[in-house]
């Protein structure tokens, strides 16, 4: 089908591979329009996707998302969903159907001058086929010429085992000379960190610490002779000193932060570290004065940010870079001026940041999951940020440098999902079947209890799964093999899923089908939406979008109306209750879980005891709210009474619940709930020594 025709009010022009309505336009890639005007052939028919590989592919070897990501395209042209669709209807092991109607359009006949043949010439072919061939002599040109100057092959990196201990090493830092590093070292079993030193060139270590406190990320002094680092002793944070022989600890400041960040000035005068602005539970950059003992905070991120991390002075003392956080998996590298106290945007890539170091006064090492599996990025501060991947495989986190050495960690997790018995309160914790050693987390049950999904990287990237409720018959539902996608919820009805995923940096909300065939991008734009969320009837997906230029809760029904603000005064991650009259939801930076009526507005908070960094680590059932207490010891799951606002039953669980995700679900009979927990970390240390 060649020849113009309409589908509904929409113009469709094959020959140009454009879509037109109402003033709009809208280009597609050909294939996705060879699919369209398949579907169109055959009118309230069914068109199996065999049939759509073999005449829009054909003697083409391609994979089942091409068809997926053509139908998804199609979809959001039309704002067509697949849940209640106008234009295009899934067949369950069938294929499509083009359900709208489908009409010819007045034809345009060409003049043709008489006497003179008709020759079809387009001169924008013969433009591209020049340019196309300029291009490939360019190339072939430039590629003689890299081969000359001996520039032809990626450079080979020396890489070399450190650590070989039995437990986790992490947090790295190269001596001033290259010579030696400290890093934290947790042995199997231990919930306690050690202090170590170890030369680069010998085998053995040192352990210079030996009580039962935290340790966090040491760092050299200048000079040498000292490590600065974190310590949690029993819930008592306090950044101290300690001689690189070992000996007494000298504090020198005490402090709120929940991330561990340190860096000392070229001159040993100053500490740059993370602590908690409790005014409103940021983080940010602070620096201390060895000589005064006084701390000055030198950043302040603005209200929709969760904070600051990772401060690093520049070799020459005159920039500090730092990490900013926007949520969960979205961070970007910024430059402090520290003369004029200017902020700079450095990267761009809003992705999770794992650390990074200086290598020179204009370029930095950066480990980061921007482009899909986490690794490591060198960034051209003189020429505008620009990003250039290391070849040197994947997981390697907190890059400390010196003298063309490189440290870093060879790093892995362990998340598992567990189920927990809710009828009794003693040994009622199961873990879930067939889990990996790899990443399960953000468990969401069916609302017929018999199938679960969590988010896992068992692939090599973040992507959703579902499985049967005992974890068995696991399967991938997504192939997207981006940076991070998340949070899958259940449509009440059970056929559809909702997760999120980044694209170019921003977060959207994706629909697919339960089988993983049919996907379809729900939101768009240049901004972030989160942690999606379905309406009692499921006709309508809650999120959490900052378009306003602050985290609130939006609304978007499925037949493709607008999205509408429902919270006005903050709003992260929402759920609405099973009869589809009150909205519960947390709030951004505040511990507590709110309550909103949808008819009348009224808001009122139910509970301060969800903290903050726990927005997403709860869930509504019937008559109750289940939640994350990180207020008793050990950890447990409360559950809050909807009748009476109290706190009526307590699940204590030993193990690390992971903040700032979403890592419950609860059983619609409330029998027995899903948990994502912290199995363990490992990891050895790698250096390179050719940087």
């Amino acid at each position: 089908m060649q020849e113009n025709f309409y589908i509904d009010e929409w113009l469709i022009q094959p020959e140009i591979n454009r879509i037109s309505r109402n003033g709009e336009e809208w280009k597609l890639e050909p294939k996705i329009m060879a699919v369209l005007c398949s579907l169109a052939q055959k009118p309230a028919e069914v068109v199996s996707r065999d049939e759509l590989f073999a005449t829009v592919w054909k003697d083409t070897v391609v994979v089942d998302m091409a068809l997926t990501r053509a139908i998804s395209e199609l979809r959001s042209v039309f704002k067509d969903v697949p849940t209640q669709p106008r234009v295009i209807e899934t067949i369950p092991k069938g294929g499509y159907r083009l359900i709208a109607s489908v009409r010819e359009a007045p034809s345009k006949a060409r003049p043709i001058k008489a006497g003179i043949p008709s020759v079809s010439i387009d001169v924008h072919q013969w433009k591209y086929a020049f340019i196309t061939a300029f291009l490939l002599v360019s190339a072939l040109i430039t590629f003689l010429a890299a081969g000359n100057a001996g520039n032809s092959l990626p450079k080979i990196y020396n890489i070399k085992p450190l650590t070989a201990m039995k437990g986790w090493e992490f947090h790295p830092d190269l001596s001033p000379d290259g010579s030696a590093v400290a890093f934290v070292w947790r042995k199997p079993g231990e919930n306690q960190n050690h202090l170590c030193i170890k030369s680069l060139d010998r085998m053995e270590h040192k352990v210079i610490t030996s009580d039962t406190a935290i340790y966090l990320q040491p760092r050299w002094s200048p000079d040498a002779n000292q490590l600065a680092y974190y310590k949690n002793d029993q819930g008592k944070v306090t950044i101290n000193l300690i001689s690189a022989y070992g000996g007494a600890e000298r504090t020198l400041i005490e402090a709120n932060a929940q991330i561990a960040a340190l860096s000392w000035s070229p001159d040993g005068a100053e500490l740059a570290y993370i602590d908690l602005d409790t005014t409103n539970n940021q983080h940010a950059v602070f620096i201390y004065s060895l000589e005064m003992a006084t701390s000055t905070q030198v950043t302040r991120p603005k209200d929709n940010f969760w904070g600051d991390s990772s401060p690093e002075f520049s070799p020459d003392g005159k920039k500090l870079a730092f990490a900013r956080i926007l949520a969960e998996g979205i961070q970007d590298l910024y430059l402090l001026n520290l003369a004029s106290g200017e902020e700079k945007l450095l990267t761009e890539t809003k992705s999770a940041i794992y650390g990074f170091d200086w290598s020179d006064n204009e370029t930095l090492i950066m480990s980061s999951d921007f482009g899909g599996q986490v690794s490591l990025w060198s960034i051209d501060i003189s020429n505008d940020g620009e990003l250039t991947k290391l070849q040197l495989g994947r997981n390697h986190q907190n890059p400390s440098i010196q003298n063309g050495k490189l440290v870093v960690e060879d790093w892995e997790t362990d998340t598992d999902l567990v189920k927990i018995d809710l009828n009794q309160r003693g040994q009622n914790v199961t873990p879930l079947a067939e889990s990996s050693t790899l990443w399960e987390l953000h468990p969401d049950i069916s609302a017929n209890g018999k199938k679960i999904l969590f988010s896992s990287n068992q692939s090599g990237n973040y992507e959703i799964w579902s499985a049967n409720r005992n974890g068995t018959n696991q399967r991938q539902l997504t192939q997207l093999n981006r940076s991070f996608t998340a949070n899958p919820k259940w449509a009440p009805k059970g056929d559809v899923l909702a997760f999120d995923s980044k694209i170019d940096g921003y977060s959207h909300i994706y629909l697919i089908d339960s089988n993983g065939v049919d996907q379809y991008q729900f939101t768009k734009g240049h901004f972030h939406n989160m942690t999606p969320t379905w309406s009692a009837n499921g006709e309508s997906i809650y999120f959490t979008s900052d378009r306003s230029g602050s985290w609130e809760i939006w609304r978007k029904p499925l037949n493709g109306n607008k999205a509408v603000q429902i919270t006005k005064n903050g709003g992260y991650y929402a759920l609405e209750s099973p009869e589809g009259q009150m909205l519960y939801y947390a709030k951004h930076r505040q511990d507590g879980i709110w309550q909103k009526e949808l008819e009348t507005g009224k808001e009122r908070k139910l509970t301060a005891e969800l903290s903050f960094q726990d927005w997403g680590n709860w869930t509504v059932a019937k008559n109750s709210i289940y939640f994350v207490n990180r207020t008793t010891t050990p950890d447990e799951i409360s559950r809050l009474s909807l009748s009476t606002d109290s706190l009526e039953a307590h699940y204590p669980f030993r193990g690390s619940i992971p903040a700032q995700d979403i890592a419950l679900s609860v059983a619609p009979d409330e029998s027995w709930a899903l948990l994502g927990y912290i199995k363990g970390y490992g990891g050895d240390l790698v250096y390179i020594d050719n940087l």
